[in-house]
C-alpha cells in the first residue's frame, strides 16, 4: 500500500510569475495556483512513523503543513482532479530528493523504504483539458526527465537510471 504525503505552505506564496508565464504561453483563465510537494512511500511504516517523518524531515512546522493518506483511500479533500496537474520524474530518471529522503529516514531510525517525489499544482481556472495539457507541457513539466498527470499521478519506485 503506497503512502502519499503532501506538504504545502500554511500561507500560500504568490505564484504571479507562473500565472504570467501561463498567459505568455497563451493559456489565459488561470486566476490562482497552489503548489505542494508530494512524497510517496512504497510501504506503510505506520501512522506514528509517518507523523515523525513529516515533523522531522518533510515540513517546517511554522510555515508548512503536511497531510498524508494511503493511495487506496485517495479521495482529495480539496481540488478537483480536472484542475490539478501533478509532475514527477520519469521511470529511469534518478529522483535525488527521494534518494536523500530514503537516506534520511534510516538516519532518524525509520525502516528502509522506497520513496518517490512529485509536485502538485492546483489551479483555480476554467481551462479546457487541451489548455491544461498545453500548460503542463509548456510550463510545468520538463518532458525530457518528467511526466505529468491531470489529477493524481502514479509514483514509480526503484527505477533509477544506470550511471
Amino acid at each position: 500500500m503506497t503512502i502519499r504525503i503532501e506538504v504545502s505552505h500554511r500561507q500560500e506564496p504568490s505564484h504571479q510569475v507562473l500565472l504570467d508565464n501561463a498567459a505568455a504561453l497563451g493559456v489565459t483563465g488561470v486566476t490562482d495556483c497552489r503548489v505542494a510537494r508530494l512524497y510517496f512511500l512504497a510501504a506503510d511504516p505506520g501512522a506514528d512513523k509517518i507523523e515523525q517523518l513529516c515533523a522531522m524531515l518533510l515540513a517546517d512546522p511554522v510555515t508548512e503543513r503536511a497531510s498524508w493518506l494511503t493511495t487506496a483511500t485517495q479521495s482529495r479533500e480539496s481540488g478537483n482532479d480536472g484542475t490539478v496537474i501533478e509532475v514527477a520524474f520519469r521511470p529511469g530518471v534518478t529522483d535525488i530528493p527521494a534518494r536523500e529522503l530514503a537516506r534520511g529516514m534510516v538516519e532518524i531510525g525509520l525502516p528502509p523504504c522506497e520513496v518517490a517525489t512529485a509536485t502538485r499544482y492546483e489551479l483555480s481556472s476554467d481551462l479546457s483539458e487541451a489548455d491544461l495539457h498545453k500548460l503542463a507541457r509548456g510550463l510545468l513539466c520538463n518532458d525530457t526527465v518528467e511526466h505529468y498527470s491531470l489529477g493524481p499521478i502514479n509514483p514509480h519506485f526503484g527505477e533509477e537510471a544506470a550511471a
